[in-house]
């Protein structure tokens, strides 16, 4: 099995399928990277993490000054002039309306950012594209008849604004780059249910989150 890189496209996909087969593994949800996937070396310079091997510390996603530098000039702020603090912080990768093209260009497993992320956002994120997996495998029609469903499914889980990466072209500034959030989600994990009995109506359920 080959794990394709973000950058690749949909085209470029399909053309990999003709050519060889070996099972693919796509990237369809979670963070993108602001460098070259698995190139970026600015968690290991500024907080000693391994980007590379899981570690990453998402140094791009932090606010940073920007300032002009000519040189043999002072430096000037540029604070103000840039409508965006976040200059470095790419918006979230989500696929989930396009399973149908994943499908039919011979994508046979899907990769979804679980690493660091909450019990919560990976149960959440996982069982919206099993259903839509599910869905358009038994029938091509069920799934555009619970698209909407499942996209504000994906909504109750914390993410950044949502977008296809690569897959359809490359993304220009204002599609790659995070700005405000369309929606805030407006759930939170309080607990897991780890047993229902079904005679007496009771379940036990595991607190998970902080009681003040």
């Amino acid at each position: 099995r080959v794990v394709l890189a973000r950058e690749v496209n949909m085209a470029e996909l399909a053309e990999i399928r003709k050519r060889t087969q070996v099972e693919i593994e796509a990237f369809v949800h979670g963070a993108m990277c602001i460098s070259y996937s698995g190139r970026c070396v600015l968690s290991n310079h500024m907080s000693h993490r391994d980007a590379n091997r899981g570690g990453c510390s998402q140094s791009c996603r932090w606010k940073y000054d920007l300032y002009d530098m000519p040189f043999g000039s002072e430096r000037k702020s540029l604070q103000g002039e840039i409508p965006e603090e976040y200059s470095m912080s790419s918006v979230d990768m989500c696929m989930i309306e396009h399973i149908p093209d994943l499908i039919e260009n011979g994508v046979d497993s899907l990769k979804i950012e679980g690493r660091m992320k909450s019990i919560h956002y990976v149960s959440t994120v996982t069982n919206c594209y099993k259903a839509a997996v599910d869905a358009y495998m038994e029938r091509p029609e069920k799934f555009y008849a619970i698209k909407d469903d499942l996209i504000d499914e994906l909504w109750k889980v914390a993410q950044r604004e949502l977008a296809t990466g690569f897959y359809y072209g490359t993304p220009t500034e204002n599609e790659q780059l995070f700005g405000a959030r369309r929606k805030i989600p407006q759930y939170k994990f309080v607990g897991e249910v780890v047993n229902f009995d079904s005679s007496t109506m009771i379940a036990t359920v595991r607190q998970r989150n902080v009681i003040h």
